[in-house]
């Protein structure tokens, strides 16, 4: 009985390590945008680009999620695992100054349904990003 237990409680363990590990890797996809208030401003795509690594419930990587010459991966910062649901932020460079930017998320087999927050903002947006390795 009690190897029968033991047994079964580290095929448990394991099993919620290997699922909390299963968001670790590299995600990609795209991103819908709203044009700005000027007239000029239309919607565009931007290719979205998540690089995920876990360890014991913190979440560190990258994200990439803007064109052009000058964009640059953004780090990770504050990163959460919890279950197949993740929390992170970044921070962004602006031509106002810097902008925190709020990312929740949950995992979906080899799906990533993300939603960025922007400070200030009340409707986030929502886009899918697929596993790329």
């Amino acid at each position: 009985m009690r190897k029968t237990l033991g047994s079964f409680l580290i095929t448990l363990m394991i099993g919620a390590g290997a699922f909390a590990g299963s968001v670790d890797g590299k995600w990609t996809g795209e991103m819908k945008r709203e044009g700005g208030k000027k007239a000029d401003q239309k919607r565009r795509t931007l290719p979205v680009t998540l690089t995920l690594a876990s360890e014991d419930g913190t979440l560190k990587g990258t994200l990439k999620a803007s064109a052009g010459k000058k964009s640059a991966a953004e780090e990770i910062r504050y990163g959460k695992l919890e279950g197949d649901k993740i929390y992170f932020q970044t921070l962004r460079k602006t031509k106002k100054g810097e902008q925190t930017v709020r990312w929740e998320g949950k995992l979906e087999g080899d799906e990533l349904k993300l939603t960025q927050q922007g400070k200030g903002k009340k409707n986030g947006t929502e886009f899918t990003l697929r596993r790329a390795s």
